[in-house]
């Protein structure tokens, strides 16, 4: 049978469902329950004693398809003369194979290969086939997996009695005596794989749907709905592999299995190289991203000014060009605040520079508790620029005021009192380019100091009084 995912759900936990297998040897139920951030494994027990499993009807299930597979087994046992029994060894060698080396069609981890030699078994041998060689692919399943007794014994009993219902049509077709007899054997093998596939299939659709409470129709439809034409593909190459042993002996099941084999091996290797190479190609990708971070970290470093943490000269510069291209585009006003502390080389001959770095940094934390950090920059020394966009004059005006009050009030509480002068200039009132309006700022910042520090200069006020010329464009002449 194939793999699928189930779920168990214990009181107060959440499950992790994990990839496991059914019909050919693997767990019906094998989820992750997961308590306090611990990784528990589920099994049916736990599902019983919490009360899940519609009251008690999932382990009788267990139970019933657990004693009906040993019955099946003991006869076959039974009645087994001993005939084929190199071959069913190898059958059985092949399930156990495919089952301990994970050997899958096209790949796909739900449609195990073990299938086909216990049909080739079923097709061989009848229910004595089924007896020798399911058990060793349960053996190769549970081989190295810690795994409750009665799960196996569940995967156990729906081999068993999936494979007697195929052998029911196989004796009632008179198959049983030809299986070589090509075509005639086609319709009733493809019929004995799809009943096979089918009550295998319903019985862990059952044990799903009680174990996680979910309809019987919305988890056939989830597991198994598509997996029909795989098994009917299996059942054709099982019905091969027995033709080929009844021409040619051992060597036909050796020539038969050795192509598909080597093929699957084949595409094993492929996916193995693919995903070694998905894998490099994401570390490639993780190493780019941790260079791509780097780099901006990098240039965030170039951009920002160590001391106070704004953006540097370098950055306001770049900034004020892009602020001024938009403003001209969008036509929205663009003020610049100019700013540095009155008296500061004084402060810095008397108390050292490190009372001025400190000084420098406390006033960059009081700029930007009333404009945005991301809109202030220390332009150089102790002067600090302030960009306003969508601001014309008037408002630039008032948060220079409020800047400037800020600032004296914050020094009332210091040891060292400070005052700055603030020069305010707006595109395109008082300019036509970045520069011109940083140099008007800059000008309206000096005329503050000239007429006693501690105010606000205006560009617009100043702007006649300036002595650089600017050409139409607004470039330095």
């Amino acid at each position: 049978m194939g793999r699928l995912v189930t779920e168990a759900v214990h009181p107060s936990t959440s499950t992790r469902p994990r990839v496991i297998r059914t019909g050919d040897g693997r767990d019906f139920s094998d989820t992750a329950t997961l308590k306090g951030g611990r990784t528990e494994p589920g099994s049916v027990t736990a599902m019983v004693d919490s009360g899940h499993g519609a009251s008690g009807v999932l382990p009788l299930l267990v139970t019933c398809v657990s004693g009906a597979g040993a019955i099946l087994f003991a006869i076959g046992i039974s009645t087994w003369t001993g005939d084929d029994l190199a071959a069913l060894l190898v059958l059985a060698l092949l399930a156990m194979a495919a089952e301990r080396f994970d050997l899958n069609l096209y790949g796909d981890s739900r449609v195990s290969l073990a299938f086909v030699p216990i049909f080739g078994a079923i097709l061989l041998a009848g229910i004595s086939g089924l007896a020798v060689v399911v058990p060793v692919a349960i053996l190769g399943s549970a081989l190295g997996q810690d795994r409750a007794l009665h799960k196996t014994a569940f995967n156990f009993g729906a081999l068993m009695i999936a494979g007697a219902a195929s052998l029911l049509v196989i004796f009632g077709s008179g198959m049983e005596t030809a299986p070589s007899a090509w075509p005639e054997v086609l319709p009733p093998a493809l019929l004995a794989a799809g009943i096979n596939f089918t009550v295998n299939s319903i019985f862990v659709t059952l044990a799903i749907s009680l174990s996680n409470g979910k309809p019987l129709g919305s988890v056939w439809n989830e597991h198994f709905a598509w997996l029909g034409p795989h098994y009917l593909v299996m059942g054709l190459l099982g019905l091969s592999l027995v033709a080929a042993y009844e021409i040619i002996g051992l060597w036909g099941i050796a020539v038969f299995v050795a192509p598909p084999l080597m093929m699957r091996l084949s595409l094993k290797q492929y996916i193995d190289r693919t995903t070694d190479s998905v894998l490099q190609l994401r570390r490639a990708n993780e190493e780019l991203r941790t260079r791509h971070e780097q780099l901006l970290d990098a240039r965030e470093q170039a951009a920002t000014d160590a001391l106070t943490g704004l953006g540097n000269h370098r950055a306001f510069h770049e900034r004020s060009q892009r602020q001024v291209r938009e403003a001209n585009r969008l036509r929205y006003p663009l003020s610049l605040v100019m700013l540095d502390i009155d008296g500061f080389k004084a402060i810095n001959d008397s108390r050292g520079h490190q009372e001025g770095d400190r000084l420098l940094s406390d006033l960059a934390e009081v700029l930007t508790e009333v404009v945005s950090r991301s809109d202030t920059y220390r332009y150089g020394g102790d002067e600090f620029a302030i960009l306003l966009p969508r601001t014309g004059n008037t408002s630039a005006a008032a948060i220079a005021e409020r800047l400037r009050r800020a600032v004296v009030a914050h020094c009332d509480q210091q040891r060292v009192r400070i005052t700055i002068s603030l020069g305010v200039a707006s595109f395109p009132n008082d300019a036509r380019s970045a520069e011109e309006l940083i140099y008007q700022a800059d000008a309206a910042m000096y005329w503050a100091k000239s007429a006693g520090k501690n105010r606000v200069g205006h560009g617009h006020r100043v702007k006649g009084a300036t002595t650089m010329r600017f050409q139409a464009d607004g470039t330095p002449s």
